[in-house]
């Protein structure tokens, strides 16, 4: 094909139940055909990831299948990043359907140049019962904090977006995304890119839905992993930290410093007692919000996801945390890490 404009890259592990779906969306865009082309990323899918791709690239010219032997997403993407031949460079995921107008509108607003990374709001929907009550948790501020792209209708500059777009130049100007990062990359990425003067848009004319974990333990996997290197992240760029990153680490370690303490010092016993039962009240509060009147019947589910969320991220920071301290290989941090 001739040279295109537009070069979407796709990371995938293990995604046979999506990906197909993915894949249609993406091709079913309104920009012109000849202006895209996409990159499939495999980091060593042991599922029929792969032979689904490799069906659908056998009738679509514009679709490459490259592997990616690091497995993790910031080197599929840098591997992108290098074989990218488009002007701009779009990130879809494997569980995401774009709507059909969602490159079209993000070259849109890169062309009028308020921003140098736009994206849209995660827009969750749930294909089971759990999945649909974890959907409801992570589009609420006290599910995630003030991470606008999980639940903003508006249009604004931000600190982070889902996914995001870029023009490939700003990409290699920046460096590309932390390989050392195995999840938090793009956050990463975007602080890299606002130290340089670059500017994040958050806007509801980029649509797409995302399918979210549909079981406990995924949640509580995904959490944990996502805890342990916003702590990386937190380690490379400590001037970056927001209070909905430390909430969580926070409040996990009162609970254990005071749950010890309180062995021995009645005080701290009641202290404890007293953060369970606020934090559980508040918990209370916030799932009877969230699921009334809708979604009433998520509300057991409610009770149980958002302390596996809080506490899982929490333990995760944690973790990242205790490592580095006690000397495992730090993260550079910044200025050092500038382009």
């Amino acid at each position: 094909m001739s040279k295109p404009r537009i070069t979407l890259a796709i990371p995938v592990l293990n995604e046979e139940a999506f990906i197909r779906e993915t894949l249609d969306a993406v091709r079913s865009q309104t920009v012109p055909a000849d202006q895209m082309e996409i990159l499939v990323l495999d980091g060593g899918s042991r599922d029929r990831t792969r032979l689904i791709v490799e069906s659908i690239a056998n009738t679509e010219p514009r679709l490459q299948l490259l592997a990616n032997p690091e497995r993790y997403q910031a080197s599929a993407l840098n591997l992108a990043l290098e074989k990218a031949r488009g002007e701009f460079f779009v990130r879809v995921d494997a569980r995401t359907k774009i709507a059909p107008d969602y490159v079209e509108i993000c070259i849109q607003l890169l062309e009028e140049g308020h921003a140098e990374n736009v994206g849209g709001r995660m827009n969750p929907r749930g294909t089971s019962r759990m999945g649909e009550a974890i959907a409801l948790a992570t589009s609420t501020p006290f599910g995630l904090g003030n991470s606008y792209f999980h639940y903003s209708d508006q249009e604004k500059f931000v600190d982070t977006v889902y996914l995001g777009a870029w023009r490939t130049k700003t990409l290699r100007q920046v460096g590309g995304f932390d390989e050392k990062a195995h999840a938090n990359e793009d956050s990463e990425l975007n602080i890299r890119l606002s130290e340089s003067g670059g500017r994040i848009l958050l806007s509801p004319r980029i649509h797409s839905t995302y399918t979210p974990r549909a079981s406990w333990s995924a949640l509580r996997h995904q959490y944990l992993r996502y805890g342990r290197w916003r702590a990386y992240t937190l380690w490379k760029h400590p001037a970056s930290v927001k209070w909905r990153q430390i909430v969580p680490p926070l409040f996990l370690a009162a609970l254990v410093i005071t749950a010890i303490l309180g062995l021995f010092l009645p005080p701290a016993a009641f202290l404890c007692r007293a953060l369970v039962a606020m934090y559980i009240a508040v918990v209370v509060g916030a799932s009877l919000i969230t699921a009334l009147p809708n979604s009433a019947p998520h509300l057991g589910r409610l009770l149980i996801i958002f302390p596996t969320i809080h506490l899982c991220w929490g333990a995760g920071v944690w973790w990242n945390s205790l490592r580095f301290a006690a000397g495992q290989p730090r993260p550079a941090r910044c200025p050092s890490c500038r382009p």
